[in-house]
């Protein structure tokens, strides 16, 4: 029987609580764009400024050239309830994230917790070095 992939709320839990473990002085915090909203709530949210598109955690530290680090986390390749699993990026997703690269920002789209932690270890070390 194939291993049950966890839910990208799931591995995105699991990625911030080790990033504040192992990194407790850095600054991260999500940005709830997703979910199911009322009428209202979504255009209040839109109109307090919410955008479609912009990644799920930022980290608040520069690095090198970047002025600091977005990831849009997706659900980890596999599968969940016999779905294909590794969620796919929307055309949202991909402008803004683009205009964010170009802006001189790190931008990572990471498929589970385990896909993201090395390129987050490797960020935030050369942050300690530059």
């Amino acid at each position: 029987m194939a291993k049950a992939t966890r839910l990208e709320s799931t591995e995105q839990i699991i990625l911030v609580n080790r990033i504040r473990q192992f990194y407790p002085d850095v600054l991260l915090f999500a940005i709830p764009n997703g979910g199911q909203r009322s009428i209202t709530e979504a255009v209040r949210l839109k109109a307090e400024g919410v955008l479609a598109g912009v990644p799920d955690l930022f980290i608040a530290r520069a690095s090198g050239a970047m002025h600091g680090l977005f990831i849009e986390m997706k659900r980890a390749k596999g599968g969940v309830n016999g779905k294909s699993g590794g969620g796919k990026v929307s055309e949202k997703q991909q402008a803004v994230m683009l205009t964010l690269s170009q802006e001189g920002y790190a931008v990572m789209v990471a498929h589970g917790c385990d896909e993201a932690w090395p390129f987050v270890k490797q960020y935030l070390n050369e942050s300690k070095t530059a």
